[in-house]
């Protein structure tokens, strides 16, 4: 009842600023303090898993559907991006411009896709669908040659740039990523803690009651797949011009892993606890660099403490 009536106590105007004030403040420092270019990269990277991983909460998180085929939407996204750069509009700025409102296209219309035949079904049954949807797109990857150049992959995909700015260039990138992060996450923010959000955790802690509460389940689970399958494709998209090579070897099973497990591992069905767990994942490992030997068991063994210790995650179940 709650949940379909009140707000949310955390969503009060004034956090809201504040925490996202706090985000943007800190993102426009970073650079004028850290001066090291790997440390950039980590950031880079860090910002493009807050996007994946933040989307990815959507679904398992607030909407409770357990996503194993969350790198087929990221995929997508990265070649998306990738062949428009350099076959639909090569040579030009416009290029990478163009692959945004393509990728977030082609995202929700995937999920839709995906959503149409399997929302049906629950638990683990709907994982299992959404597996198959992954490994059904890196067979796609691999096998339409002419289009995706199969094994080989994308290569020299441009950098973005805005008219003559290179945008790939030193801390450049890292403002593009960090610009599309904070509008991923304050978009996320209105949405988790307004109507949307209410209707997804009714229908995650009881689909019959929230039926009998007046939500539309069936479209409540297809937004939640459909946006969450959008920002995948964003971050796709954001990643092909990165790295600028791409393969399907990128968008396997275990990179969905990955991006569950920092969902999991912050606090899913919460705002920040995305955002601490892909922090986790990419950064904590690099801080083991020294003890080079060891650093896999010392992460592994980091990992199952922390679960132990914190089942629901850092921050806690929302």
């Amino acid at each position: 009842m709650r949940l379909l009536r009140g707000r949310v106590g955390d969503a009060s105007p004034a956090r809201k600023r504040a925490a996202l004030a706090s985000l943007c403040v800190a993102a426009v420092l970073v650079p004028l303090v850290v001066r090291d270019g790997y440390v950039i990269h980590l950031l880079n990277v860090l910002g493009i898993y807050v996007i994946l991983s933040s989307g990815l909460n959507i679904s398992v998180g607030l909407a409770g559907l357990l996503h194993l085929g969350y790198a087929g939407f990221y995929g997508l996204g990265a070649y998306c991006g990738a062949i428009i750069s350099t076959r639909v509009v090569p040579g030009s700025w416009l290029g990478f411009w163009a692959g945004l409102p393509a990728a977030v296209a082609i995202g929700m219309l995937a999920g839709a896709l995906v959503g149409a035949p399997s929302l049906r079904l629950r638990g683990h049954y709907f994982a299992i669908a959404t597996l198959g949807f992954g490994e059904i797109v890196r067979s796609l990857m691999l096998n339409l040659t002419g289009l995706t150049q199969g094994p080989f992959g994308i290569k020299a995909i441009p950098s973005p740039k805005l008219l003559a700015l290179d945008l790939g260039q030193g801390p450049r990138f890292y403002y593009l990523v960090a610009a599309f992060a904070s509008l991923a996450l304050y978009g996320i923010w209105n949405l988790q803690y307004g109507r949307f959000g209410r209707f997804w955790r009714a229908v995650r802690e009881d689909e019959t009651v929230a039926q009998v509460m007046g939500v539309d389940v069936f479209a409540a689970k297809m937004w939640a797949l459909m946006i969450s399958s959008a920002l995948a494709a964003v971050a796709g998209w954001l990643y092909a011009h990165y790295v600028s090579y791409i393969n399907p070897s990128n968008f396997t099973l275990d990179e969905s892993i990955l991006v569950l497990c920092m969902v999991i591992l912050g606090g899913r069905g919460t705002f920040w606890g995305p955002i601490i767990g892909s922090a986790l994942l990419v950064l904590f490992p690099e801080l083991l660099r020294p003890i080079a030997e060891l650093r896999l068991l010392v992460y592994g063994a980091a990992l199952v403490v922390l679960m132990a210790v914190r089942p629901e995650g850092v921050v806690g179940a929302g």
